[in-house]
């Protein structure tokens, strides 16, 4: 045997639904909300130099050191830019990829 609804109970059930439908709705916005504002924070190069301004720094130091040894024939001027972007990118690599971690592993509620 069905039950059948009265026209109350079938109008309060379409404005629950109405109601989590509009409360989904709105937690859908802020989450696309916020995932662009993180895209644009991943993608942007200001980000990066304002929290890492020392590896950033010693990165641009030894690309110049390593430019700069390009150009001269002094092997010890280009091993030694060498070394330090390496150094500068080994830092900030770890740094980056605990960031992107903590992105894609929020912690729990």
């Amino acid at each position: 045997m069905t039950t059948r609804l009265t026209s109350a109970e079938h109008e309060r059930l379409r404005r629950e639904l109405r109601s989590q439908i509009g409360a989904s709705r709105l937690r859908l916005e802020r989450d696309v909300r916020q995932l662009r504002t993180s895209g644009r924070e991943l993608t942007s190069w200001q980000t990066y130099v304002r929290r890492y301004p020392v590896p950033i720094l010693l990165a641009g130091f030894g690309v110049g050191i390593a430019l700069a040894a390009g150009i001269s024939r002094r092997s010890l001027r280009r091993a030694f830019g060498r070394r330090v972007v390496s150094a500068a990118l080994g830092i900030f690599g770890a740094r980056l990829w605990r960031e992107v971690l903590t992105i894609f592993n929020p912690p729990g509620p």
